[in-house]
């Protein structure tokens, strides 16, 4: 009869114990992340959801706006606070933000496809705002456009076989739990609106940083050492510029040429602590290597380009900066001014 060894009698145990203690906390991080649903990506709604989901809410708003859009603004969050109005003032325009979050060239081309081919839009000018980190050659496309949506039949490639799958392990994700957190905070301190809303124009307001900034509350520091923390890590996996990415942009161009809009590229600003602080991880590499991108499409497609990535180059001061990268949307008007100087009546 063969006996038990000792050593495996005593961790047999502990094993059980280990395992049954990390089954028990993924399953309520997942449960937990699943009820929250911060972002709106499963279909169970108990909890107000507190943070966008912008792609499928710009579609909405845009099927109905009215009179139709004769501008489109495209872009990441870091323009969904560029006010159509405004934009509209500088060129007579109707104008409409089609910006989303974490947008990236492929979010660009799909929208502008939908915006054409499925609402028979024509815009007559395009804008659109791209982040050094729009480039990015390991991310993966928003999950929005890895699953079957309205969009989806506009990529160049099939939604992922396994976007159920990826959707299963969103639920036991670090951002995605933080942010279930910070939604049961807020709800806990009173605040049940929506960090953000979104008019019928695409215009975003981002409502807790405007009641930090009328109390005298935002905290600036904090939110960009957020920043760096957040984004290190993402730089340290950004090898080089994606190439698709550039050439969904030139098709993105392209479509604009052939419905005979002009398309205007511009590079969002970053706080230069953030700048700074990215230094160590690639960041002022891939940013020359984005910049230079950038400027040969332009002068290839013949498309306005302008690098806005340093607000003193444009005359912006740092402390209009709500966080490391996004804006009280005070730099529009400088941008605007260098963007639309004497081009408004051309438009026209």
């Amino acid at each position: 009869m063969k006996l038990a060894s000792p050593v495996a009698s005593e961790w047999k145990p502990f094993v059980r114990v280990f395992l049954g203690s990390v089954f028990c906390a993924l399953t309520l991080v997942g449960a937990l992340n699943y009820v929250v649903n911060p972002d709106g990506t499963y279909r169970l709604r108990i909890v107000p959801q507190l943070l966008w989901g912008a792609r499928a809410q710009k579609l909405s708003l845009l099927s109905s706006a009215h009179p139709a859009p004769q501008a489109l603004i495209l872009g990441s969050s870091r323009v969904m606070n560029l006010a159509p109005a405004d934009l509209q003032r500088a060129t007579g325009l109707v104008a409409f933000n089609a910006g989303v979050d974490v947008g990236r060239p492929e979010d660009f081309y799909v929208l502008l496809r939908y915006a054409v081919e499925r609402l028979h839009l024509r815009p007559r000018l395009i804008v659109i705002g791209v982040d050094i980190e729009a480039f990015h050659n390991h991310e993966p496309p928003h999950y929005y456009l890895e699953q079957p949506t309205e969009l989806t039949p506009f990529l160049w490639t099939q939604p992922n076989p396994h976007w159920r799958w990826g959707k299963f392990t969103k639920l036991f994700t670090y951002d995605e739990t933080r942010t279930s957190l910070l939604a049961l905070y807020r709800i806990a301190s009173g605040h049940r609106d929506l960090i953000a809303r979104t008019d019928s124009d695409g215009l975003t307001h981002w409502d807790g940083w405007d009641r930090q900034i009328a109390s005298g509350n935002l905290e600036l520091g904090p939110s960009i050492r957020d920043t760096i923390s957040r984004f290190a890590p993402r730089y340290d996996d950004y090898t080089g510029v994606s190439a698709q990415r550039l050439e969904y942009l030139r098709a993105t161009l392209d479509i604009a040429h052939q419905i005979g809009s002009q398309a205007i590229i511009f590079v969002t600003p970053t706080h230069p602590l953030v700048e700074a602080g990215l230094q160590p991880h690639g960041y002022a590499s891939r940013k020359a290597e984005v910049l230079a991108a950038l400027q040969n499409i332009s002068e290839q497609t013949k498309t306005p380009f302008y690098d806005f990535s340093s607000p003193q180059e444009f005359g912006g001061e740092v402390s209009h900066f709500i966080d490391g990268v996004h804006h009280d949307g005070t730099f529009y008007e400088l941008m605007e001014a260098r963007m639309f100087p004497a081009r408004a009546r051309a438009i026209q």
